[in-house]
C-alpha cells in the first residue's frame, strides 16, 4: 500500500485497558505513517517494565504527557466526577504538545497532522474541532458502547448517587422497552459525549463487523452518525508473537484433559464484595470439577477457608493465584469455561481462544459484553451482578450455570457453547486475516489519514 506518510497523535486515556488496544493500533499504523502514542508520562516506564514498549520502530515513538497525574490517579475509579478530572488533565496536555509542535526531542516527526482520540475525551475532541485539526475516535469497547452513549436524553430518569461514589452499569437502549434510571452523574457525563461524536473525520472500532452486526446496521440509520464514517478493526490485543516460556500455571493446566477446567478472572480493577466472594467459592467447589481462581491476596481472605489451603494439599483439584497471564491460560487447550467479569479485553481475548463465558458484570460496558455471549449462545450472564448489585447471587445458582455453559459431563463433543465459540473464534479469525472485514476496514483507514 502507497500512503502520504502523517504524523498521527494517538492520545490514550491512562487504564490499561484503554492502552493496551491503543498501543497496538499504534504499532499497526506505524508501518505506514509516524506515530507519537501519547500516554501520561507516570504510565511510561510502567509499561517499559511490563515489556510493553522497547522494540517500537523508527516511526512510533512513546511520548510522556505532563499531565499532572500519579499513578494512583491513573489506576483510580472514583465515581464520574474524578475521571472527568483526569480526561481534563489529558487534554490539557495535548493542548501543550499542539502548540510545541514539532516536537524538539524528535523534529523528523514534524508537525501534527492529525490526532486520534480515546473515545471518552471530549474535551480533547473540542480542542482538535476548534483548531481545524483533522481528528478521529477511537472506541477501545464494543459498538454496543455507542449504542449505551446515544441511547440517553435529557428525559432518561436518574437515581441519586451513591454515598460510595460507585457508578453502575452503560444499558443498551432496547425498543419499547423504558429505560433503566441512571445515576444523574453519568447520564450528563454521556450527554457531554453525545455533543461531540458528531465531530469526528470518522469513529474507529477495536471490533469486528461480523461480532458488532447489530450494533452496526442500528447506527448506520441514527441520525446523529449521518455522515460520520466507521471503521472496524479489532480485535487489536497484547502482542504475543513473541513465545514466553511456560508458566507455572501452564504447567498445572498440562495435568488437565482437554476442556475440562474451569478458570475464573475479574479483572484488576474491581472485584465482587466480600460475601460475593465466598459465593464463588462455595459455587467452584460445588461442581466439583478442577478450577483456576486468580485473585489478588488482599481479596482471598474472603474465601471459604477449603480455598486458603496450601496448594500441595489439593495439587490437581484447585489453584488459587494472585495473577495469571490469561492469554496463555485461555489458549490451553484444558480450558473448558471462563468466569469473566467481561471487560471487552477479557471478551476478545475469550473469543479469540474459542471459549465459552459465564459473565459476572461488575460496571461501565461490562454487562453489554456479557449480553453478546447470551444472545449469540456462546454463553450465559449472571444477572443482578455489579459495582451497585441487586441481589447476592447463591452458590448453588452460579454453580449450576457454570455447569450448563461448561457442559462437562458430555464425552460426545456436542458441548452446545464451546461449538458456537469456536465458530466466531473462526469468524474473528477470518476478518483480521488478509482480506477480512477488519483488514479491509484498516487498509482502508490508513489511506484516508
Amino acid at each position: 500500500m502507497s500512503v502520504h506518510p502523517k504524523h498521527v497523535v494517538i492520545l490514550n486515556h491512562p487504564h490499561y485497558g484503554h492502552i493496551i488496544p491503543m498501543l497496538e493500533f499504534g504499532k499497526r499504523l506505524a508501518r505506514f505513517h509516524r506515530v507519537t502514542f501519547a500516554i501520561s508520562e507516570v504510565r511510561v516506564d510502567e509499561m517499559a517494565a511490563r515489556k510493553m514498549t522497547g522494540q517500537e520502530g523508527e516511526n512510533l515513538r512513546i511520548l510522556g504527557l505532563r499531565d499532572g497525574l500519579t499513578l494512583a490517579d491513573c489506576n483510580a475509579l472514583e465515581g464520574v466526577a474524578f475521571l472527568v478530572k483526569v480526561i481534563e488533565a489529558v487534554s490539557d496536555a495535548l493542548r501543550v504538545l499542539l502548540d510545541s509542535s514539532p516536537p524538539e526531542d524528535d523534529l523528523r516527526f514534524g508537525p501534527v497532522d492529525v490526532v486520534i482520540l480515546d473515545y471518552f475525551h471530549f474535551p480533547a475532541a473540542k480542542l482538535c474541532h476548534s483548531r481545524k485539526m483533522p481528528f478521529y475516535f477511537f472506541n477501545t469497547a464494543s459498538a454496543g458502547l455507542t449504542l449505551g452513549i446515544l441511547g440517553v436524553n435529557r428525559d432518561t430518569p436518574t437515581k441519586p448517587k451513591e454515598p460510595s461514589g460507585k457508578t453502575g452499569f452503560f444499558e443498551k437502549p432496547i425498543p419499547g422497552v423504558a429505560p433503566k434510571p441512571m445515576v444523574e452523574e453519568v447520564k450528563e457525563l454521556l450527554l457531554l459525549l453525545q455533543e461531540v461524536v458528531s465531530l469526528p473525520n470518522g469513529l474507529i472500532n477495536n471490533s469486528t463487523r461480523e461480532m458488532d452486526a447489530h450494533a452496526v446496521n442500528i447506527m448506520a440509520k441514527m441520525p446523529t452518525l449521518q455522515g460520520q464514517k466507521l471503521w472496524f478493526v479489532g480485535p487489536l490485543m497484547a502482542d504475543s508473537s513473541a513465545t514466553p516460556a511456560k508458566s507455572s500455571v501452564g504447567h498445572w493446566l498440562d495435568t488437565h484433559s482437554d476442556a475440562t477446567v474451569i478458570y475464573v478472572s475479574f479483572g484488576s480493577l474491581i472485584f465482587p464484595d466480600p460475601e460475593e466472594l465466598f459465593q464463588v467459592g462455595l459455587a467452584l467447589l460445588a461442581t466439583k470439577k478442577p478450577f483456576l481462581l486468580s485473585l489478588p491476596s488482599r481479596h482471598q481472605v474472603h474465601l471459604p477457608k477449603e480455598l486458603l489451603e496450601p496448594s500441595s494439599n489439593h495439587p490437581a483439584t484447585f489453584l488459587v493465584e494472585n495473577w495469571v497471564p490469561q492469554k496463555e491460560v485461555l489458549q490451553h487447550p484444558a480450558l473448558a469455561l471462563f468466569v469473566s467479569h467481561c471487560g471487552w479485553n477479557s471478551t476478545l481475548e475469550a473469543i479469540f481462544a474459542g471459549v465459552p463465558v459465564v459473565g459476572w458484570p461488575l460496571f461501565g460496558d461490562q454487562k453489554i459484553n456479557a449480553e453478546w455471549f447470551r444472545d449469540h449462545a456462546a454463553g450465559e450472564l449472571i444477572e443482578g451482578t455489579g459495582l451497585l448489585r441487586e441481589r447476592l447471587i447463591p452458590a448453588s445458582e452460579f454453580a449450576a450455570v457454570i455447569s450448563k455453559v461448561a457442559d462437562l459431563e458430555r464425552e460426545d463433543g456436542n458441548r452446545v457453547y464451546r461449538k458456537a465459540m469456536l465458530s466466531w473464534k473462526e469468524k474473528v479469525t477470518s476478518a483480521i486475516a488478509a482480506g477480512g472485514s477488519s483488514d479491509k476496514d484498516f487498509v482502508e483507514l490508513v489511506s484516508a489519514i
